[in-house]
């Protein structure tokens, strides 16, 4: 077994050239993705997979290292299973998980000590993937604007998608006397009682308020979508406005990517294919399809990085929920309960709902300062 690690604030490797936009859109999945610069404080992490049950990781500090490659040329070939960003000097979450996921070990700290933590408890064991996943990662602008009136939050983020039985009491957090049947788990840890299986934030606003990037992408659909399908005011109310924005922070390798959805607009000022910069108005605030007021439906996936694969390709399919399942969605306000990992990253892996079994994948704090939204 071929195994490694090293930390340090080396900075060598191949220098990583951004993506340009080009002034015409192609194809909305053939376009290139603008990189979003990756904010100071973040290194770089690979994990290697070899024929056999062999693996290797290593951590490196410096912004542009090259963690893959240095092991690729000095190993015996391998295959990239994990390739991302960790904080330097913030809290980091890690996991490791070997012999074909009968081991699986799951920790949080601060700087380098997760990951090393992980791979030391995963030494000596076969097909180990090490992933890494910072609970911060500062890029995203709030995604409306008010020109009028105020705006609340209805519906949040349902750490327990499965129902399955995990409690507030796992997080240190006490039971909810207001809701005690219910299994939502919020991002404290505590029991909710608004939607269960709810998978964004809904952001009840006036109407005609403006929907803008969270930062800059493309524009991978922009449609309004027939939601009949479903009956009761889905029906009475279709079509649905939505519009989905793959976002890439940094480049090549290392390059952490997420897609937003935005939910019930009224108006779509953007087109497939279209590249957006942050802060751009891409449409308009509404209230139809599944809604029962004038609202923002606004959820993330992780397309990179989850604990249970290194990414997928999201697809917009014209029923259901207009998405390719559950793969990589994730709270963009991250995971804050007092104690415990997150369950949607760990204990969730495997699990199945509308026939998607779901990878996992850590929930991470997406927002500059100054641009979070309502909570």
């Amino acid at each position: 077994m071929n195994t490694m690690i090293r930390s340090s604030a080396a900075s060598a490797g191949l220098v990583l050239a951004a993506l340009q936009s080009l002034s015409v859109p192609l194809p909305a999945q053939a376009q290139a993705v603008p990189a979003t610069s990756v904010p100071s404080g973040y290194g770089r992490y690979c994990s290697l997979s070899y024929s056999g049950g062999g693996w290797a990781f290593s951590h490196l500090s410096g912004a542009s290292s090259n963690p893959c490659g240095d092991m690729l040329a000095t190993g015996p070939g391998g295959t990239i299973a994990r390739a991302g960003l960790w904080s330097v000097s913030g809290t980091n979450n890690a996991m490791a998980v070997c012999n074909d996921g009968a081991f699986q070990v799951f920790y949080v700290g601060t700087g380098a000590a997760p990951a090393t933590w992980a791979f030391d408890a995963a030494k000596g064991k076969s097909k180990c993937v090490i992933t890494v996943s910072p609970k911060a990662l500062p890029v995203f602008v709030k995604p409306y604007q008010l020109y009028t009136g105020s705006v609340a939050t209805y519906n949040r983020w349902d750490f327990n998608y499965y129902d399955l039985p995990i409690k507030s009491t796992d997080f240190g957090q006490p039971a909810n006397a207001s809701c005690p049947n219910s299994k939502v788990i919020d991002k404290n840890g505590k029991q909710a009682c608004w939607i269960n299986g709810h998978g964004g934030y809904d952001w009840v606003m006036p109407a005609n308020n403006a929907l803008k990037a969270a930062a800059a992408g493309v524009v991978r659909k922009a449609r309004f979508r027939d939601t009949t399908e479903f009956g009761g005011v889905c029906a009475q109310k279709s079509p649905q406005g939505e519009i989905y924005i793959e976002h890439s922070v940094g480049s090549g390798t290392y390059a952490e990517r997420f897609l937003t959805y935005y939910a019930h607009a009224k108006a779509i000022d953007v087109v497939d294919g279209q590249t957006v910069s942050a802060g751009q108005v891409i449409g308009a605030v509404g209230d139809n399809g599944c809604s029962s007021e004038p609202h923002l439906h606004f959820s993330v996936q992780r397309l990179t990085n989850l604990t249970g694969f290194r990414s997928f390709t999201p697809t917009y399919p014209n029923s259901g929920w207009g998405i390719s399942g559950i793969h990589g969605l994730i709270d963009p306000f991250g995971w804050n309960a007092p104690v415990n990992v997150d369950p949607w990253a760990t204990r969730l892996i495997g699990q199945t709902k509308d026939g998607v079994k779901s990878p996992g994948a850590y929930s991470i704090n997406l927002w500059k300062s100054g641009q979070v939204p309502a909570q």
